[in-house]
């Protein structure tokens, strides 16, 4: 599995900033394909952007849920409960923007990028990696 900071939680707390400009960074398409280079990478990119969660809550018993790999996923991990008799599982996405998506967080990412540096559609689309025409 990803070098993740524990088995609890995704990067380390303490690099998450904390005030708003701390999060407003000069990007442009090369350096966010260099920094998004594996799924690891991309999360620990969105988590330090506070576009995903750090950390997940058992809904059920109120204990941290542990980072698993499951390859089914487009993601590649889940948060799953150790504790409870049903481990209930969760996606990193859920309560995101990101959630309900069936595009890889690398392709929503770009395609986010592109659109805000107001590229045409068609180029969002060609550098997202060629999402169907209908997404």
């Amino acid at each position: 599995m990803a070098n993740y900071y524990s088995p609890t939680h995704l990067v380390n707390p303490t690099v998450i900033p904390q005030q708003p400009q701390d999060l407003i960074q000069e990007w442009s398409l090369r350096n966010l394909t260099l920094a998004t280079t594996t799924m690891a990478d991309t999360i620990k990119f969105l988590v330090k952007q506070k576009l995903l969660g750090n950390s997940s809550m058992c809904d059920t018993c109120n204990r941290l849920r542990m980072i698993h790999q499951d390859p089914a996923k487009t993601d590649t991990i889940i948060w799953e409960c150790p504790n409870c008799q049903y481990r209930s599982k969760k996606s990193i996405c859920e309560g995101s923007i990101f959630s309900e998506s069936q595009l890889s967080l690398v392709q929503l990412l770009t395609f986010m990028y592109c659109w805000a540096e107001e590229y045409p559609l068609f180029q969002c689309n060609k550098e997202s990696s060629g999402m169907a025409e209908h997404t």
